[in-house]
């Protein structure tokens, strides 16, 4: 299995670390260090019932869900041979692992993924949402935990966190260094997580708003293996695929799949559903942080305050970051209320600039390509209050040529 660079180097680094003193190991644990994430349910579950308000258990309970929710998403995805394509294939070194025998899929079985895994994501919030207090603990050894990412029912040593990335890119240590790595979770890290499920759950409400069904069957092959589709041209590809594929073939696929590039509002409550995710995500963003704020220890901390340290490598947080942060939390809350505009790259009248609210609770078909150019933001164009440009100016300083990997690890 073959995984990005940098998430590879990051996990290398992570288990190279030297780590403090845990607390006792959860339920849970000796469960994922054998993959066997629906028997961790059970026992977890079984748990619950003798004692329901043990918010540590329904911390494990939602870690769990989380897992086996990425291990159906990936093995759905496996299964079909996502990926595993000439077409991305050029592109460069992608995280796949070919299915030996992949199955065709359709549009409606794609789609069919995706509401499974935004179900899935509700699920393990709807678990994590019952955990309000500053005590609660999930300390996990991260590298130990093996997932079924193919989805064919076994496990081996070769899924463990820790054996899938540091081959891969040569990193130092082994079992002994990945078992004695914890990462101690706590209430901030359980409003961290909520926070990323209502953001993945945003992006697929959206996605699935749009009829994206001609884009699939005329392009679908360019990421899936094998497609159900009407057009024999693509199926001929296909039932000849022992021959050499020539790379203008690609290329005419790409053009064909940007050309298709406008999808019609399928279901438009699916794109205030998305809107109502994002906006809980901002919440749960500024939980996180009060919570993080409140601690007064140093246990393998996920996410820390500036008094503590972290397990990640250069993760050093200071009082300004967070700051910076919270200033960007409200400005991006007025933002979607629809509060403050956004403006516009292209030369509009002064004070005018894009109501993103409205996007959401007004759609109208999505045309990626016309938003670069701008004319399809005429719709949402009005007079208002802009964004404060300070605001983002003063994160780029904050944060530097680090900004990307502190946007995804604070969320």
């Amino acid at each position: 299995m073959r995984y990005g660079r940098y998430t590879g180097l990051i996990v290398v680094a992570l288990l190279s670390v030297a780590t403090g003193a845990a607390a006792s190991e959860p339920l849970i644990q000796p469960f994922l260090n054998e993959g066997r994430l629906a028997d961790a349910e059970a026992a977890v579950k079984a748990e619950l019932l003798k004692t329901p308000d043990n918010q540590d258990l329904m911390f494990q309970l939602g870690a769990v869900r989380f897992f086996r929710a990425v291990e159906r998403l990936t093995g759905s995805l496996w299964e079909h041979g996502f990926l595993a394509t000439r077409a991305v294939g050029i592109l460069g070194n992608l995280p796949v692992t070919p299915c030996p025998n992949p199955k065709p899929i359709s549009y409606s079985r794609l789609r069919g993924i995706m509401l499974r895994w935004a179900s899935d994501l509700e699920e393990v919030e709807a678990s994590l949402a019952k955990i309000d207090s500053d005590d609660v603990r999930l300390p996990l050894r991260f590298g130990m935990i093996r997932l079924d990412f193919n989805g064919d029912g076994a496990v081996s040593d070769d899924d463990a966190l820790w054996r899938v990335f540091l081959p891969a890119w040569g990193g130092e240590g082994g079992e002994d260094a990945a078992a004695k790595f914890v990462i101690d979770f706590d209430l901030g890290d359980a409003y961290w997580l909520r926070g990323y499920c209502h953001l993945l759950m945003g992006i697929a409400e959206f996605a699935l708003a749009h009829d994206f069904h001609d884009l699939f069957e005329r392009t679908g092959h360019l990421l899936f293996a094998k497609t159900e589709t009407p057009h024999l041209v693509v199926n001929e590809r296909f039932a000849m695929s022992h021959e050499p594929v020539p790379f203008t073939t690609e290329i005419v696929d790409v053009i064909a799949l940007v050309h298709l590039m406008r999808f019609s509002v399928a279901e438009p409550d699916r794109m205030r559903s998305s809107l109502r995710h994002f906006e809980q995500m901002i919440d749960l963003s500024r939980r996180s942080w009060e919570a993080i704020d409140r601690e007064t220890d140093s246990e393998s901390e996920w996410l820390p305050n500036p008094k503590q340290t972290s397990v990640m490598p250069g993760g050093e947080v200071m009082d300004e970051m967070i700051q910076s942060w919270r200033r960007i939390l409200r400005e991006a809350e007025s933002i979607l209320a629809g509060k403050k505009l956004v403006p516009m790259w292209r030369g509009v009248p002064a004070g005018m600039g894009l109501n993103i609210r409205r996007i959401f609770t007004e759609p109208r078909d999505f045309d990626p390509i016309l938003w670069v150019q701008g004319t399809a933001a005429t719709p949402y164009l009005e007079k208002g209050e802009l964004t404060d440009r300070a605001v983002w100016s003063e994160m780029a300083d904050v944060f530097g040529d680090r900004i990307f990997m502190f946007t995804v690890w604070f969320n």
